[in-house]
C-alpha cells in the first residue's frame, strides 16, 4: 500500500470511528419516556449549517450537522410520510446520518416534507424538545456529480490548486488534477460539454512545460498549445468558444476582499475540435472591445458573451486609468450552423441600462431562464463584494435579483441537465472564501433558500480554508486518469495551432 492510500485508508477509518462516537442509535434507557415528558421550547435549534426551511434534491447525500445549543446529550428524529424514521442519540451534538438509512428515507418521498425533530438534554439534566425543522424534499433530482477547483487565497500561491469531482449522492470526492504533480503551475477553469465529462476542456500553466489547453474526448487527452480563457461548447460538440485574456491582478485598501482583477485586453475566438484549429470572428473580436464570458444558447443559435469597451492605451500601468468606469452590457451574435455562419452584435442587455457590469452568463439546458451577474465594475464578479445573482426569463427579457444572494460575492454558477439545480459560490461566510451552495430553481424561475454544499463532517467548514470555484454539474463520473492528464501537460508533443495577436501581445521592441 503505498502512501497516499494509507493516507486515505487512515482519513477514512478516523471519520468512521468519529461518526460511531458522536452519534449512534438510541439506547439509553428512558428515551421515550424523556421525549414524551420534555418541555417545549418555542424556537429553532440552533445547526451548523444551516439546513432549516430549504428544499433539498431526493437524492443528495447525509446532510450532516452540529447542534449548536449546549447540552450534555440530543436526540435526533428525521421522518417524512412513508418509511421508517432515523432516530440517532449524539452525545457531543454531531449528527452522521447513516447513509443508507437516509437515501432510503429522501427516495420515498420525493415532492413530501422532511421533518428534522430534536431533543436536547441540558445541564440541568431536563429535555427539551424544539421546534421541529421543516424541509421539503423536492421531486427533480440533482445531477451526480459536481467538479470544482479548490486554491488558496493569496494571490500570487498556486502550488495547491487541485480539481475535484464529487459524488453528491454520497458526499465523495475524488482528485481530478492537482498542480503539485506539475509544480510551478496551475489548473484554470474547465469547461463540460452539455454538462458531460465526455468532452470536456481544461486550461492549464506551468513554467517548464507552457501553456496549453487540454481537450479530453472520452478516455483520450489532447494537448494544444492555446492558452485559452473562459469556455462554452457547442451544442452539437464541435466548436468551443473561448475568451483570450490578459489578466492582472491589482489591490484595493479599503474592501473586504482587497485583491481584484481585470482584463488589460481579452477577445473572443473559436476552437474547431473537429480541424484542430483557432478560429476569430471580426465581430467578437474587436481591438477596441473587451468580450469574455462566452455562453451558447442550448439550441446553439445564439452565442451570449460580455463586452465593454477598451479605456485605455496604456498596457503597462496597474491599474489602467479608467478601470473603475469598465462596465460590461451583455450581448449576442446569432449563429447559422448548416452554413457556418455568424451574424452581427446586438445588446440584450446594456451596462448604460442597470448602471452594472453584467458577466458570467449560464442559460439553463430547457433554455428559459438565464443567470448572470451584476457588480460595480470589471470582469471578475468573485473578487466583487457587490456581485449578485440575477435570473432573466429568455422569452419576456424581464429579469431580476434572486432571492439566493448575501452582501457578500455571489458568482461561478452554473445549472443541472434537467434546470431545476442551481450551484454557486458564495462568500457569506467570512466575506473571504468561497464555498459551494445549491439551491432549487421551479419552472417559474423562483429559487428556494439556498443550502451549503454537505460533507461527512459536519464541522469540515470550520477549519477548511480554501476556496471553491468553477462548480459544474456533472451527469457522469469524470474517467480520465489523473496520470494520463500529467503525462499530456508535461509531454512536448501537442498540437501547433495559431493564436491571434491581441493588442496585449508582445510585438518585437516592446
Amino acid at each position: 500500500m503505498n502512501l497516499r492510500r494509507r493516507r486515505a485508508y487512515l482519513v477514512s477509518l478516523v471519520v468512521i470511528i468519529a461518526a460511531l462516537v458522536s452519534c449512534n442509535p438510541p439506547f439509553a434507557p428512558g428515551f421515550d419516556v424523556s421525549v414524551r415528558q420534555s418541555v417545549a421550547v418555542d424556537r429553532l435549534p440552533r445547526i451548523n449549517p444551516d439546513y432549516t426551511g430549504i428544499t433539498i434534491p431526493p437524492n443528495i447525500g447525509p446532510m450532516n450537522f452540529t447542534i449548536q445549543d449546549s447540552g450534555t446529550g440530543y436526540f435526533v428524529r428525521f421522518s417524512s410520510v412513508e418509511g421508517r424514521p432515523i432516530v440517532l442519540y449524539c452525545g457531543n451534538g454531531r449528527v452522521w446520518i447513516p447513509q443508507k438509512q437516509w437515501s432510503a428515507l429522501l427516495s420515498k418521498n420525493p415532492g413530501r416534507p422532511l421533518r428534522i425533530a430534536i431533543y436536547m438534554r441540558g445541564h440541568d439534566a431536563v429535555w427539551r424538545g424544539f421546534k421541529a425543522i421543516e424541509d421539503s424534499i423536492a421531486v427533480d433530482k440533482i445531477d451526480p456529480y459536481v467538479m470544482y477547483r479548490t486554491l488558496s487565497v493569496l494571490y500570487n500561491y498556486s502550488r495547491d490548486i487541485c480539481i475535484y469531482q464529487r459524488d453528491i449522492e454520497r458526499n465523495r470526492e475524488t482528485e481530478v488534477l492537482n498542480a503539485l504533480n506539475f509544480f510551478p503551475g496551475c489548473c484554470n477553469c474547465h469547461t463540460l460539454w452539455n454538462n458531460s465529462p465526455s468532452k470536456a476542456l481544461l486550461h492549464i500553466r506551468t513554467q517548464d512545460f507552457g501553456s496549453a489547453t487540454l481537450v479530453m474526448e472520452g478516455n483520450s487527452v489532447t494537448k494544444i498549445n492555446a492558452k485559452l480563457g473562459y469556455s462554452s461548447w457547442h451544442p452539437n460538440g464541435r466548436l468551443a468558444v473561448c475568451s483570450v485574456n490578459k489578466v492582472n491582478q491589482c489591490f484595493h485598501s479599503t474592501w473586504r476582499d482587497p485583491r481584484d482583477a481585470f482584463d488589460f485586453t481579452s477577445g473572443l475566438v473559436v476552437y474547431d475540435a473537429v480541424k484542430r484549429c483557432v478560429v476569430t470572428v471580426p465581430q467578437i473580436f474587436q481591438e477596441k472591445a473587451l468580450e469574455t464570458w462566452p455562453c451558447w444558447s442550448p439550441d446553439g443559435a445564439y452565442l451570449y458573451f460580455s463586452s465593454a469597451p477598451l479605456l485605455w492605451n496604456d498596457f503597462k500601468t496597474i491599474p489602467p486609468d479608467g478601470l473603475e468606469n469598465v462596465r460590461y452590457s451583455l450581448m449576442r451574435i446569432p449563429y447559422d450552423e448548416k452554413k457556418d455562419a455568424w451574424g452581427e452584435v446586438e445588446t440584450v442587455l446594456s451596462a448604460e441600462q442597470t448602471g452594472k457590469s453584467i458577466t458570467q452568463p449560464r442559460i439553463s439546458p430547457d433554455g428559459r431562464f438565464m443567470v448572470f451577474c451584476m457588480h460595480r465594475y470589471g470582469p471578475s464578479p468573485y473578487l466583487q463584494p457587490s456581485s449578485d445573482l440575477y435570473l432573466m426569463n429568455m422569452a419576456t427579457k424581464s429579469y431580476g435579483a434572486l432571492p439566493v444572494n448575501s452582501p457578500f460575492a455571489e458568482s461561478w454558477h452554473s445549472w443541472s441537465s434537467n434546470s431545476r439545480w442551481l450551484a454557486f459560490t458564495s462568500k457569506r461566510i467570512d466575506g473571504v472564501l468561497g464555498k459551494i451552495y445549491f439551491s432549487r430553481v421551479d419552472s417559474t424561475g423562483a429559487a428556494s433558500k439556498p443550502f451549503l454544499m454537505p460533507q461527512t463532517d459536519p464541522d469540515f467548514y470550520d477549519s477548511f480554508v480554501k476556496s471553491y470555484n468553477v462548480p459544474e454539474f456533472a451527469i457522469a463520473r469524470f474517467r480520465v486518469n489523473q496520470s494520463d492528464l500529467v503525462r499530456a501537460i508535461k509531454s512536448p508533443g501537442h498540437v501547433d495551432v495559431s493564436m491571434p495577436v491581441t493588442s496585449a501581445t508582445p510585438r518585437p521592441g516592446r
